[in-house]
């Protein structure tokens, strides 16, 4: 037998995706995996990086990441993250009492998708006018621009996450080719109508998880939630 008739097995582990309750197996990622993604990670492009996790959920969980939602792929990115490099990942924190800084092992196993009850899609900006909106997917990581504002930022993710824009009777499906029209229409809104639209993200579910531990200096016990993948890395 050669070296390349060798097949590994790979353990499996079960859940589920958030968004649809839908019952998956998935596998950690492997090294040439954890290369990509660390080559992403050093050359800070957003696209690139998302990309990258695009690529090894898709190969460790057999599902097409890009129908994902952005917090599905946080939670099993997070999950797939924990079964392959570590459960518990060591960060630093400060005390809330001394700012004495403190290194804590987070359990990233426990990682859960926080929901608002009053998170809603449909966004009515006035009598007329309906915004309907979809969960941002990955692709949203890679429109972020660091050479633009804050604002441009959110007006590009915000119209390519436009399902379809409600007038009167008339209901105007948004695609790509649309993209254009549709941040002439957002930066036509006021400054309330913009921040409905924006409660729309604030509200929508996200990947948490939770953690205490004493201050080594002081005593103190700490509570904090990590919200967003960015924390847990």
């Amino acid at each position: 037998m050669s070296l390349k008739n060798i097949k590994l097995k790979t353990p499996e582990y079960d859940d589920k995706v958030p968004s649809t309750e839908e019952n998956i197996k998935f596998r950690p990622f492997t090294v040439a995996e954890e290369k990509l993604l660390l080559i992403a990670s050093e050359s800070s492009d957003n696209k690139q990086i998302a990309d990258s996790m695009r690529k090894i959920i898709t190969n460790c969980t057999g599902i097409d990441a890009s129908t994902l939602t952005y917090y599905d792929i946080e939670y099993l990115f997070t999950k797939i993250r924990s079964k392959s490099v570590g459960e518990v990942a060591k960060l630093k924190f400060s005390c809330e009492k001394c700012e004495t800084e403190n290194e804590v092992g987070v359990e990233l196993d426990k990682v859960y998708i926080k929901r608002t009850e009053d998170h809603t899609n449909i966004i009515k900006l006035d009598e007329n006018l309906i915004f309907v909106l979809k969960e941002p997917q990955l692709e949203a990581l890679g429109l972020y621009d660091d050479d633009k504002n804050s604002v441009d930022n959110i007006v590009n993710i915000i119209c390519n996450s436009l399902k379809n824009v409600q007038l009167d009777d008339e209901i105007i499906e948004v695609n790509a080719s649309e993209i254009e029209d549709a941040k002439n229409l957002v930066e036509q809104l006021t400054s309330d109508q913009f921040k409905k639209i924006s409660s729309f993200f604030d509200t929508m579910p996200k990947t948490n998880i939770d953690l205490e531990f004493t201050c080594s200096h002081c005593s103190e016990i700490n509570k904090k939630t990590l919200e967003g993948m960015h924390n847990f890395f």
